[in-house]
């Protein structure tokens, strides 16, 4: 298997010296030359100013037991014959023998580590890091092994020249120019044989590199002698590769976006290796690893974990410095490692956070009080660089020069903040990028050009500390990558409304020149290149109605511009409110909201602290706007205010000229054709689409001209009256929130235990039970006007209220039996005399137009039946009264039920004639259909009927003629 022998064969060899030199270990505390054979070991970390530590002897072994060699120059591990070290004339009297290598961290250096001119020299298990030029260079060497090591950001990962016998397998090279590079070096002096390399083997190594393979093994044009027996796999052969698949070859070829050759190439027999070999440039690998994403019949993969994705910082957040934050990922796999990193996007430096953690997802971290203000990244990569990725762009504030000393935000009612950057608008993507909303009363928008923001750098201007800190705009269309802002000419314009007369302070400063304006007015222009101004002050009072401030920014050294305001609109008048009761509305996105003639609408609700609402006054679009949390917008004569928001929901005050205030909102379902009384309205539910989800309202006034029709979705609402619809049932019906004003009603009111399909009068009107569900506990009652008309229908539950006209119905109980207790609210009736009448059974009293007879007494419930019928003899209802019930037509109250089927009332009629007892015992009261006879005048009692007893007479001879005709 390639050159297994040469490595097991060395790694013996080596390790038993390491195991003899153990027990007489060396301590190494800083940079030093090791000229005698032995085992030494890497006592504490070292910072080097050059070449740090040189192995001028044979049999050696370096331990670094994991501590780390930081330089920033040289080589970081330099391994040399003495000779050669003074003199490099390469000859094989004067290599260096038996070097081992091990458990070493090099960071920095030009070299990581070199070995030139060595026989038997290993380098294993170590990590070598940001190597300005080579990570692992190899020169002029024969049976070298390179071998599970960690190769990161070098220009070239590891470099081979003039070699034989050697073998770089196992390793994890990442985030390099050049992977591996193979070389050959004409020898100008020495006995060194000329020619590249010989019987070599590249194998087995996790390659992500903007070029993996390079050199001669990259070049068709290669003469075959420098690179004689040079392989770049070994054969294929059983064994857990390095990316976890199930057989050696070649090596993994990816590239820092994740589309190298073996994550895009085919693997039909699902073996862990590419179908087809991959091609350097000169030398090929006939095996080139691959994730396998299937399983085979006889192959129980390892399948490719989910790619690193760093969740937070999230793009656009700013924090303070010293805030403790708490950095959140996925992907990967659990038994991972993973090292985080901050990135600064300005310079490129990267320093560490954590190294070796468990790949939990959450990493808490307290950002250092000293770290600069500018924009930073997370990077986070697994420890054997299987894997990395970059976070969003966050900003860091140093917060503690946020006191106010000389910039003082002014205090005053309905102010608006005039900031750059302040509103929520301007919310920068993966490079900074933001586009800017439409009709934004109160935010920048940059013409001709997208712009983006970034927070204030130190230096970028002089003057006063503020409160709270605006940010720049600057233009992203030609963002320069060096800096985190762009360059060139750009104008930024604010629009706003001042409710009122008020003032305008406004600090402002721009690289380079700046032309400012108010409402097209040149209020101020300077000229100040290559570099940033102080803070600069403009001050002014304007009058009520929208305004625009203009910025023209002059970019003349094309490398940074921008433009940064800090200001505020404070009225000096009393900003009349539309209304002095605000209404509480919690909206989700999608979700619309009527208030008097506008229309609300929910578009977006964003992490960054801001709402998009679009108004719409009388069906027409008015704008769109950002509104941040606790700010106001003013609309006409609609105002909102954000006062508070969640992930999918926000909570606005609204105050229109004619919204309701309203406390008490009642759910009530509503079916086809069915109408509801609410106030001054009358509600119909016209029609329900269930495929668009969608039902018609229509609202009538209070003499039942129809005032519109209203297409809702559950949501929706409408304000006259105040109506939202919550859902959309089945069987034709839905349900709403609905509040209604409450007329003034002066009103008795009494207990009435009704049962399904009787009528009970109250007022003008009467209502009926229709419908009784004790599992949901609701009834069904219908209002009925003096003709038999239904009104309205109502679905009540335990204390819901039904209005219709001057009747009130409160459901206060369901009881068994199919009867529910109400409490009713009838008009109060205005009578000035009222008469006590004891009625016996089946006695006819005439009281006004109407005639009453008291059809039963029932001594066990304490109540009694009684019939009510018109001036042509109909029947209008039967009333079961308890003693203190009353009927209204006719004004009558039961007052006691006395012995000898009998019963007392109070009644109070237009013209009352006095009772009289009834001689007939027959008749129906339900069918009876004679015609009272006219009272008697001036009556004010009560008497039999005049006639009564002729009726009885003509019945009689009716009889006897009936009888003679059959006889």
């Amino acid at each position: 298997m390639g050159n297994f022998g040469l490595f097991r064969g060395l790694t013996a060899a080596l390790l038993l010296l390491a195991l003899l030199q153990t027990v007489n270990a060396a301590t190494i505390t800083g940079c030093t030359q090791i000229q005698s054979p032995g085992y030494y070991e890497l006592a504490s970390d070292i910072t080097a100013s050059g070449t740090c530590i040189v192995i001028t002897s044979d049999h050696v072994t370096f331990d670094g037991k994991g501590h780390k060699i930081s330089g920033t120059t040289g080589d970081g591990i330099f391994v040399v014959s003495q000779t050669v070290y003074n003199d490099p004339v390469y000859n094989y009297t004067n290599v260096i023998k038996n070097v081992s290598i091990q458990n070493v961290v090099v960071e920095g250096f030009d070299v990581g580590i070199h070995i030139r001119g060595a026989q038997g020299v290993a380098v294993t298990k170590s990590e070598i890091l940001n190597s300005a030029s080579i990570g692992i260079h190899v020169e002029f060497s024969d049976n070298a092994l390179v071998y599970e090591n960690v190769v990161r950001n070098a220009d070239v990962g590891i470099k081979i020249a003039n070699s034989f016998a050697s073998d770089i397998a196992h390793n994890r090279v990442t985030g390099c120019n050049i992977g591996i590079y193979t070389a050959k070096y004409k020898v100008f002096y020495g006995d060194w044989p000329y020619i590249g390399l010989k019987n070599v083997y590249i194998y087995d190594n996790y390659l992500k590199n903007h070029q993996n393979i390079g050199g001669l093994a990259a070049n068709p044009a290669t003469d075959p002698g420098d690179l004689e027996n040079v392989n770049l796999f070994t054969q294929k052969t059983p064994g857990t590769n390095i990316i976890g698949g199930p057989y050696f070859g070649g090596n993994f070829y990816s590239t820092p976006s994740g589309n190298g050759y073996s994550d895009l190439c085919v693997d039909a027999d699902v073996d862990g290796l590419c179908d087809q070999p991959f091609n350097a440039g000169y030398l090929v690998d006939k095996y080139p690893l691959t994730y396998i994403t299937a399983a085979g019949p006889d192959v129980t993969p390892e399948l490719k974990p989910e790619k690193l994705v760093v969740v937070k910082p999230a793009e656009g957040e700013s924090f303070c410095a010293g805030d403790e934050i708490v950095i959140e990922w996925t992907g990967g796999d659990e038994d991972w490692r993973v090292d985080l990193s901050l990135v600064d996007t300005l310079s490129l430096a990267m320093t560490p956070i954590a190294s070796g953690i468990h790949n939990s997802g959450q990493y808490t971290w307290t950002i250092p009080a000293t770290l600069s203000p500018g924009t930073y990244q997370i990077y986070i990569q697994e420890i054997n660089q299987r894997d990395y990725a970059y976070g969003g762009k966050f900003f860091v504030i140093d917060c503690s020069q946020q006191a106010t000393k000389g910039i003082e935000v002014p205090e005053c009612e309905g102010i608006i903040d005039l900031s750059t950057g302040t509103t929520g608008n301007f919310i920068p993507d993966l490079y900074g990028a933001a586009e800017d909303s439409v009709n934004d009363p109160v935010d920048w928008e940059v013409e001709g050009m997208t712009a983006y923001v970034v927070p204030p750098y130190p230096g970028w201007y002089s003057g006063p500390e503020i409160d709270s800190i605006a940010n720049w705009i600057t233009p992203y269309t030609n963002q320069n990558h060096n800096y985190p802002q762009g360059y060139g000419d750009f104008k930024a314009t604010l629009k706003f409304t001042a409710p009122a007369n008020g003032n305008i302070t406004l600090y402002y400063t721009a690289d380079d020149g700046l032309d400012l304006y108010l409402d097209g007015n040149l209020v101020d222009s300077y000229k100040v290149y290559k570099g940033f101004t102080q803070l600069r002050k403009y001050e002014t009072n304007v009058i009520a109605g929208q305004h625009v401030i203009t910025a023209s920014v002059e970019d003349e050294h094309r490398v940074v511009s921008g433009f940064l305001a800090i200001g505020w609109f404070c009225p000096t008048e009393v900003v009349e409110k539309p209304c002095e009761r605000p209404q509480t509305v919690k909206l989700q996105v999608g979700e619309k909201y009527q208030c008097g003639d506008y229309v609300v609408s929910i578009e977006k609700v964003s992490t960054n602290g801001y709402a998009t609402v679009t108004v719409y006054e009388n069906g027409n679009l008015v704008g769109s706007y950002s509104v941040n949390l606790g700010q106001s917008l003013v609309v006409g004569g609609l105002t909102l205010t954000l006062k508070e928001m969640s992930e999918n929901t926000v909570v606005l005050e609204v105050c229109c000229d004619e919204a309701v205030a309203c406390e008490n909102w009642r759910e009530v379902e509503l079916k086809i054709s069915e109408k509801y009384q609410c106030g001054d309205y009358t509600i119909v539910l016209d029609n329900v689409d269930y495929p668009t989800q969608a039902v018609k309202v229509a609202v009538y006034d209070s003499s039942g001209n129809l005032l519109g029709i209203h297409q809702l979705s559950v949501g929706d609402s409408i304000s006259q009256p105040s109506l939202v619809l919550t859902d959309i049932t089945g069987d034709n019906s839905a349900k709403f929130k609905i509040c209604c004003e409450e007329l003034p009603m002066e009103c008795e009111e009494k207990d009435v235990r009704a049962v399904i399909g009787q009528k009970y009068p109250c007022g003008d009107y009467y209502f009926t039970m229709t419908g009784l569900n004790y599992a949901d506990q609701k009834v069904t009652i219908s209002i009925i006007d003096q003709s038999g008309n239904i009104l309205s229908t109502h679905t009540l539950g335990v204390g819901d209220t039904a209005v219709e006209g001057s009747i009130k119905i409160t459901l206060s109980q369901i009881t068994g039996d199919n009867s529910a207790l109400f409490t009713v609210c009838c008009e109060k009736v205005a009578c000035e005399t009222w008469t006590e009448v004891d009625a016996k059974i089946r006695e006819k009293y005439q009281c006004g137009e109407y005639t009453l007879t008291l059809n039963s007494v029932n001594y066990a419930n304490q109540s009694v039946e009684i019939s009510v019928y018109d001036s042509g003899g109909n029947l209008i209802a039967t009333h079961q009264l308890s003693v203190g019930d009353s009927i209204s037509h006719p004004s009558l109250v039961l007052t006691d039920i006395t012995g000898d089927n009998s019963a007392r009332f109070k009644v109070c009629c237009e013209k009352v004639s006095k009772a009289q007892p009834s001689y007939t015992t027959t008749i129906n009261p339900e069918e009876a259909t004679e015609v009272p006879a006219t009272t008697e005048k001036g009556g004010g009692e009560v008497s039999a009927t005049p006639g009564f007893e002729a009726l009885i007479a003509v019945a009689g001879l009716l009889g006897v003629g009936y009888l003679l005709r059959r006889k």
